[in-house]
């Protein structure tokens, strides 16, 4: 190996490291409120250097963002693989989702404030960040819409940004007001995910005994 590709090595394992930082001093302190000051000093460097990786908070967030949504795309594409309709694929894409927000919350966090601050912040590089996923769900409504298992007069583009306005709707209510929805009307995440699985199968799926 040269001394470039050292150099370039070195450069990328120091702006990982800066990230990793910067994911766990936001846990703590959370995303507004986090400074680069802050940054630094998780990361143990000079401003100046952090500088040097990134020039603003922004940067670091969409660096984060970004990783949340390569995750869940591998999540996704995991729940595509399984040999099953698209409509079916379609409901286990969800259910993936679902899990994904339960495993890695602080990722949850992080796609739900850059879906509300959108205009603040670099509407074209968060779209790009979260279009890889959507790309998932629109592959399993093409694939029903042809397989019989989703009605044909669905638009596949208007149904997967339906669904992931709905599902990051009632994630975000889990978020804010789930011990409320529990303890005043004994509604729980899981009553939600299946009422909403049930209203989308009323609403999209076609049974084997329909004619196309």
């Amino acid at each position: 190996m040269g001394i470039a590709e050292r150099k370039a090595r070195a450069k990328q394992q120091r702006s990982s490291a800066i990230v990793d930082a910067a994911e766990r001093i936001i846990a703590s302190k959370g995303i507004v409120t986090t400074t680069m000051d802050d940054i630094a000093q998780a990361a143990e460097l000079g401003k100046a250097t952090l500088y040097e990786y990134y020039k603003n908070k922004e940067e670091i967030l969409l660096a984060i963002q970004k990783r949340a949504s390569d995750k869940l795309s591998e999540r996704f594409a995991h729940a595509y693989e399984a040999p099953m309709s698209g409509y079916d694929k379609l409901q286990a894409i969800g259910q993936s989702y679902h899990q994904f927000c339960v495993e890695y919350p602080h990722y949850y966090q992080f796609i739900a404030f850059f879906e509300a601050n959108t205009a603040q912040t670099a509407p074209d590089k968060t779209l790009e960040n979260v279009h890889q996923a959507i790309e998932w769900v629109l592959k399993a409504i093409h694939l029903g819409r042809a397989d019989g298992s989703i009605r044909r007069d669905i638009v596949p583009e208007v149904l997967a940004h339906l669904l992931w306005a709905i599902s990051n709707g009632i994630l975000q209510m889990m978020h804010l007001r789930g011990d409320l929805l529990d303890l005043q009307y004994q509604i729980s995440a899981t009553d939600l995910q299946t009422s909403f699985f049930k209203i989308l199968k009323n609403g999209v799926h076609l049974s084997t005994s329909t004619t196309l």
